[in-house]
């Protein structure tokens, strides 16, 4: 059981780390990148899942038996933790760019139109 777990976190990792890029051409306020923050909770969810698993795989046997060394056993373990502060820290910012958007309508009296002209 773990080793097929740490099969599927060995082979899906690299695809969770893959980035959505944005477009560089044009206008750049037409091609940013709205972020749901109800998805990025769902991803660190889903990412400290598999932390947890990838923890318990952690063993000489199962490197020996998934083919790989302990060590990069270790290696995806701490990409793992590091792709869960990214995604922490992108939240964070989130969280900051929400609160300060109320703000500003409440202070400033902006409109949604106002905000995404100074963006």
């Amino acid at each position: 059981m773990v080793v097929l777990l740490c099969l599927s976190l060995w082979f899906v990792l690299p695809n969770a780390l893959a980035a959505k890029q944005v477009p560089a051409a044009g206008n750049q306020h037409e091609n940013s990148l709205e972020i749901d923050p109800g998805s990025i909770d769902l991803k660190i969810k889903e990412i400290k899942k598999r932390l947890t698993q990838s923890l318990a795989g952690e063993s000489e046997q199962t490197a020996r038996q998934l083919g790989v060394t302990l060590f990069q056993l270790q290696e995806r373990t701490a990409k793992l933790r590091d792709l869960e502060t990214i995604y922490q820290r992108l939240m964070t910012a989130l969280n900051k760019k929400i609160i300060l958007e109320k703000w500003v309508r409440q202070h400033l009296h902006f409109d949604e139109a106002d905000l995404k002209k100074t963006a």
